[in-house]
């Protein structure tokens, strides 16, 4: 996999949790959604994360997409997979720390600053701010 496709898994996974934390934190977690989510991180965009490459180093960006990708496909299964709520509730909250800390990470390596309106929306939509 050359580094631009994992910039894009990176992208692709922080976007598919985020997803699934939105629709669950709405109250609407239906099957399309879970299935959208799985098939973002099944075949990751395809833009988004160029802006990345420059600023992220190569193996940096490699061991940050490949765990956002476990992170996220855990999430779902988790989702999918779980009926009682707390339980479900202590994977969001977790899910949405780690979305914060994948944008933190992005932001630490290039100037303070999220590279694409997406992660900048992602960002405000999550509550980052003061997060680490």
């Amino acid at each position: 996999m050359d580094i631009l496709a994992f910039a894009n898994l990176l992208v692709s996974s922080i976007s598919a949790a985020s997803s699934v934390i939105q629709a669950h934190n709405s109250n609407k977690v239906n099957p399309s959604d879970i299935t959208k989510a799985q098939k973002r991180i099944d075949d990751p965009l395809k833009r988004g994360g160029a802006k990345l490459v420059p600023v992220i180093d190569n193996k940096l960006l490699e061991a940050l997409a490949s765990k956002a990708h476990k992170e996220a496909q855990e999430l779902i299964h988790n989702i999918k997979n779980q009926e009682d709520i707390d339980i479900v509730q202590n994977h969001i909250s977790e899910a949405n720390s780690n979305v914060c800390f994948y944008l933190n990470q992005i932001k630490k390596h290039n100037e303070n600053e999220l590279p694409t309106e997406r992660l900048k929306k992602l960002w405000l939509s999550h509550a980052c701010e003061g997060c680490s």
